[in-house]
């Protein structure tokens, strides 16, 4: 079975990079605008890169934290 992101491809395009959120490009495109949510983006020029590893690292620290009880 193929992986959807090869670990070679460490930065993705704005749709790469909603596919791999599960979330909606237009987004991607408002927290870029807005910076509500932080997500790391890097501007190289006109393109707008998504790099595989700060996603993780900013889901992680979205993480929940899990409730006792």
């Amino acid at each position: 079975m193929e992986k959807a992101f090869p670990d070679t491809h460490r930065y993705l395009n704005v749709p790469e990079a909603a596919r791999y959120l599960r979330t909606s490009k237009a987004f991607l495109d408002r927290d870029r605008l807005t910076r509500l949510h932080g997500i790391p983006f890097v501007r190289l020029g006109r393109r707008i890169l998504y790099d595989r590893l700060a996603l993780d690292d900013f889901l992680a620290r979205q993480a929940e934290p899990e409730a006792e009880g």
